[in-house]
């Protein structure tokens, strides 16, 4: 569901999953271990593997950065058909959507995410990722991303941006890394930005 929520994915650090799972493995081998050894010394092994393993995994998860920073993700399916998005609600919400990112460019912040552009809508999350995944046929990083990827090519080709670099020009369309703008551009153009600079 991270496609559906942020509109930049690169950072999103699952690190915490990979750190557990070693422990895990650390704490399966320890109880191998603790039953091949002697029995006087076996209960005192089993105790210390499994206190190191939960202090272990507790250490990393209190130093972990949050991934959803407090944002509740919704992870109900959506099973929803074209004509849902032809009322006339969806149609006003669709030329408002339009109006705000062509005009307004809400695309521009780099923590833009399904709820903060159902607010500035002053709609429902579902609704607008509803709208985005039936009436364009993509989802919302997609979505966000071509428009990104449009005015950094407005920027890289502006003779005044020539001084430019193309790793500011790729913080100054949203996103948060040269080589997640890099990943995007090259996505969605088949080109690098250095490559689309130069022809």
């Amino acid at each position: 569901n991270i496609g559906e929520t942020f509109s930049y994915t690169e950072k999103v650090n699952l690190s915490w999953f990979k750190l557990l799972i070693y422990g895990y493995l650390f704490f399966i081998i320890g109880l191998i271990g603790s039953h091949i050894v002697d029995d006087s010394i076996s209960y005192f092994m089993f105790y210390l593997i499994l206190l190191s393993y939960v202090v272990y995994s507790g250490y990393n998860a209190l130093n972990q950065d949050p991934v959803f920073e407090g944002i509740k993700v919704d992870t109900t399916k959506r099973n929803s058909s074209k004509e849902d998005t032809d009322t006339d609600f969806y149609k006003s919400l669709k030329t408002t959507l339009l109006t705000k990112m062509e005009e307004d460019k809400l695309y521009l912040d780099s923590s833009l995410t399904i709820h903060s552009l159902a607010n500035q809508l002053n709609s429902n999350n579902k609704y607008v990722s509803q709208l985005i995944n039936n009436d364009f046929k993509k989802n919302f990083v997609l979505f966000v991303n071509e428009y990104r990827i449009r005015e950094a090519k407005k920027l890289l080709l502006d003779e005044v941006n020539n001084n430019i670099t193309i790793e500011s020009i790729g913080y100054d369309v949203g996103f948060k890394s040269k080589s997640a703008f890099n990943a995007t551009f090259k996505k969605i153009t088949n080109q690098t930005p250095s490559e689309f600079r130069k022809k």
